[in-house]
């Protein structure tokens, strides 16, 4: 760590330190409005509400019946008594129809029976409590445009791991090669060069954002919820953000009971063989309300639809999955929470590309070795904040540890010459690996109560090393036998230490206007060393602003705006060419979410224009003494706009509608390299040009069963990756490391009818095709 940034990262420390001990000895910041320090853990559902009522001093009447066998959210802290209450009832399924002051009435929240006389009326839509600027509040009332999905809700879509979610959050594209290539693209921000994350990715309050390529899959098991923040988010989840962040947020372990559940599911892959998956959650509380743990374990077998007659092989893509999380929550008083979290993934596959039309994997340079590919990944979390009144002080320590192995991976690269000409040659990769270990650190002061002034404070110090060991054979395919040539072995690694200083703050400044500014000021020292020893280094550094105005029209209704900057760190490049700066984006949007017809109707719809800078982009450089090979460099810019929307709405008689989707286009409008890999005119990788998700539900009862039965669709449009482009007048276009993917429309639908039970979704049997992630 460089002196500059320790020096940083030791004085910012200090004053969160201070400020969190005068605090303590002054007890500031009191709350604003009518509030108690609640201390109700997750529990049943009667059993918190009836705490409620204790520590608020308010009679609560429900039905006992339709609460019992819900579980709440824990609450903890200096909090205002309507928003606890609400969230309480909507975990129970209850809604208020009554509240006096000093008597709150709630009533059920449910299905519609089908043995009962006359029009049900609809129910609302669930209200959704996000944590996305880093405290709890109503989706609606957050000034981001973001998606949002339950437990609940991941399960009816079966949703499982993180390519899952491209199907259902407009805007959001994973590319994934088998687990071994990860790409996370968002809102339009999907650049395929450079070493950096492009999205953030947390698991609770742990970032595990790794290299641009070398993204997590997290398991979506015995999740709250995920949430989708679309980007800029450098302002509040720092580098990395540029695209936006998303959000596994985890259930705690219940401190009350002892719980287990087990579900088991088989489907048939098209083209494929048959896939099983089972996930299982265990919950024990140690102590009673004061700590316990919750382990959630997932196997999953996914079938492979890529045969290799040359190896006498069928279905040899497919993919073993092992996912352990384990969850501690200690609470030794009423402001002092402690949570531990440990996650080990495990996956065995093989890549999921290079077939035929007929689904044969095309052999390169006429071998038959058969590809395979290996992902280990090791989380350890340590969080624990502190409630003051008013305010809360929160240190957040994770460790991420990757190892990924590729055996006998191989691709066809055409070099040099105009698209239509140019000479396609095999590349062969016996061994390649690569390892990653991330250390971060944030230690972060926020706000936590119920008045006009809302803040955040914090400092996020982040080590990161990594290393590759690439080997590789190259040249034109030939008969069976022909010797392989010369074997390149290309090893590299880089560090990076960086330190951020972060701030944002909210005032509402009347009763329906808030205005809100946030910045984020980043170090980062860089060392690299090539393939050829040579060691480079150099600092890099950024500050990124952020503008929000939210404007409640009236109850039902809110318009919100916000400008915000986001950046990626820049690096070098082999053999000592000249290194690449930092990549800038301005992102201005303008939305609506509003709640209509007593919340059955809610819509979200927002637009957006980017501008983006010193876009990274891979050119040619051609040694005197001969040869090609690729740098990266900041030679392009490009412009980025588009819209997202989504509706749901509850109908009579038990029905909800869903449909959401987007529209992007994207464009360089600028490129300042003679052998840059694109030209002007030229839209941007791995951006679906649209998106559309619809969702048709409907839920009875019969006798005393509750069942389910819904249709979803989604499809994204297409798409280009590393689009070759050719002008006329004779100009040649020369680029390296080039290929043309043609864009392809992506589709998924699903009909289930499934029983529903108090607690949760049941066994389901469905389709499940591996072509649409």
């Amino acid at each position: 760590m460089s002196q500059k940034i320790r020096s940083h990262a030791l004085v910012m420390r200090s004053v969160l330190l201070a400020s969190a001990a005068s605090l303590l000895l002054t007890n500031v910041a009191a709350a604003q409005s009518a509030h108690h320090n609640f201390n109700i853990p997750s529990q049943d559902a009667v059993t918190a509400l009836q705490a409620f009522a204790k520590q608020s001093g308010r009679q609560v009447l429900f039905p006992y019946d339709a609460a019992a066998g819900h579980q709440t959210p824990p609450i903890n802290g200096d909090l205002d008594d309507v928003n606890v209450l609400r969230r309480l009832a909507q975990a129970a399924g209850l809604t208020v129809v009554g509240d006096d002051g000093r008597t709150v009435t709630l009533r059920p929240v449910g299905p519609t029976s089908l043995q009962e006389s006359g029009p049900a009326p609809a129910t609302a839509v669930d209200e959704v409590v996000v944590t996305a600027q880093k405290r709890a509040q109503p989706i609606q009332d957050v000034p981001i445009s973001i998606v949002a999905l339950n437990g609940q809700t991941l399960a009816e879509r079966h949703i499982t791991r993180l390519d899952d979610l491209a199907a259902v959050v407009p805007g959001l594209a994973i590319k994934d090669n088998g687990g071994f290539e990860t790409r996370i693209a968002l809102q339009g921000v999907a650049n395929t060069f450079g070493s950096w994350p492009l999205v953030g990715l947390y698991i609770d309050e742990a970032s595990v954002t790794s290299l641009i390529d070398m993204q997590l899959d997290p398991s979506t098991v015995d999740l709250k919820r995920v949430e989708v923040l679309r980007g800029p988010q450098g302002t509040l989840y720092g580098e990395g953000s540029t695209g936006g962040t998303v959000r596994f947020i985890t259930n705690d372990p219940d401190l009350t009971a002892f719980s287990a559940s087990t579900d088991v599911a088989a489907s048939e892959t098209q083209g494929g063989g048959p896939s099983e998956r089972v996930d299982a959650v265990l919950n024990m509380p140690l102590i009673a309300d004061t700590l316990g743990i919750r382990m959630v374990g997932t196997f999953d077998h996914e079938a492979g639809w890529i045969n290799q007659p040359a190896a006498d092989r069928k279905d040899f893509n497919s993919q073993d999955l092992t996912d352990l999380r384990l969850k501690a929550l200690w609470l030794p008083t009423s402001d002092l929470t402690i949570s531990a979290l440990v996650n080990i993934h495990r996956s065995n596959g093989s890549q999921n590309t290079g077939e035929n039309a007929n689904g044969d994997y095309i052999q390169r340079l006429n071998q038959t070795t058969t590809p395979s590919q290996d992902d280990y990944d090791n989380i350890y979390n340590l969080t624990a904040s502190y409630n003051f009144s008013g305010v809360k002080l929160l240190s957040t320590t994770t460790y991420l540890n990757q190892d990924r192995v590729q055996k006998n991976y191989g691709y066809v690269l055409p070099l040099l010459g105009p698209p239509s000409t140019a000479t396609p040659y095999d590349v062969l990769k016996p061994f390649y690996s690569r390892t990653s270990s991330i250390f971060t650190e944030e230690v972060r002061l926020s706000s936590n109560n119920t008045g006009p002034l809302q803040w955040t404070i914090g400092d996020l110090y982040k080590n990161q090393s990594f290393s590759n060991y690439n080997t590789f054979y190259f040249g034109q395919p030939g008969p069976v036998g022909t010797p392989l040539g010369s074997l390149y072995i290309v090893p590299s690694k880089a560090e990076s230490d960086s330190d951020s200083i972060f701030g944002d703050v909210s005032y509402k400044v009347a009763d329906r206007l808030t205005l809100g500014v946030g910045a984020r000021y980043f170090e980062d020292q860089q060392h690299f060393t090539d393939s050829s020893g040579n060691v480079q280094s150099g600092d890099f550094h950024a500050f990124d602003p952020r503008f929000y105005a939210d404007y409640k029209v009236n109850s039902e209704l809110n318009i919100y705006g916000s400008a915000a900057n986001g950046f990626r760190s820049g690096g070098f490049n082999n053999l000592n060419q000249p290194r690449y700066n930092p990549e800038s984006i301005w992102t201005y949007q303008l939305g609506e979410k509003s709640s209509l017809f007593d919340r059955t109707l809610t819509t979200d719809v927002s637009l957006f224009f980017s501008d983006y800078k010193n876009y990274q982009v891979a050119g040619l450089v051609t040694p005197p003494g001969g040869g090609a090979f690729n740098i990266t460099s900041n030679a392009g810019d490009a412009d980025i706009s588009g819209v997202n929307w989504s509706l749901n709405w509850r109908l009579p008689q038990g029905w909800s509608v869903g449909l959401s989707g987007d529209y992007i286009y994207s464009r360089f409008y600028a490129i300042r390299a003679q052998d840059a890999s694109y030209i002007v005119g030229d839209h941007l990788d791995l951006i679906p040009k649209y998106g559309i998700d619809v969702s048709i539900a409907r839920d009875f009862r019969v006798g005393e069963t509750d069942y389910s039965a819904r249709l979803d669709y989604s499809q994204q449009g297409p798409e280009t990756y590393r689009k070759t482009s050719e002008t006329t007048g004779g100009t040649k276009i020369r680029s390296a490391f080039r290929t043309t993917q043609p864009g392809r429309g992506r589709g998924r639908s699903a009909f289930e009818f499934m029983p529903r039970t108090s607690e949760g979704i049941g066994q389901t049997l469905g389709p499940r095709n591996p072509n649409w992630a």
